[in-house]
């Protein structure tokens, strides 16, 4: 049995040379290896199998990683990614100036250092924490 580090690892050439491969084929360009060549000629064909490959490949190290989280959720490990730290008193400011209209999202999200979507989330949640 692998390890899983070696999986890992297995899993991460093959989807990287598939991946380019599909680049390659998608951008039109020929490829050429020791085995076969994809060319105007072909390129559907390889481009069909390749990411029948690339799928398949995805979605069995996507489960994997899945039954990883769930059974590590199970025994109390997994949590799940923490929520990002802001300062309080500085979002409360920008909220005030938010909701006065005073700056734009996107200003207020830079000035938080978040994204625009986590400070519009943490807007509402303000927002209804006010109601």
């Amino acid at each position: 049995m692998r390890k899983r580090n070696e999986y890992t690892d297995i899993w991460n050439k093959k989807a990287v040379i598939c991946r380019k491969m599909l680049d390659a084929i998608c951008y039109g360009d020929t490829v050429l290896t020791p085995e076969f060549k994809v060319d105007d000629k072909n390129r559907k064909q390889y481009f069909e199998l390749l990411m029948a490959i690339y799928s398949t490949e995805r979605r069995f190290h996507d489960s994997r990683r899945n039954a990883g989280i769930a059974a590590s959720a199970k025994k109390g490990n997994y949590k799940g990614r923490g929520r990002i730290r802001i300062d309080k008193l500085a979002a409360q400011d920008i909220f005030l100036d938010y909701s006065a209209k005073k700056i734009k999202s996107a200003e207020a999200s830079k000035m938080l250092g978040i994204s625009k979507s986590t400070f519009l989330r943490r807007y509402k949640e303000y927002a209804d924490a006010k109601q």
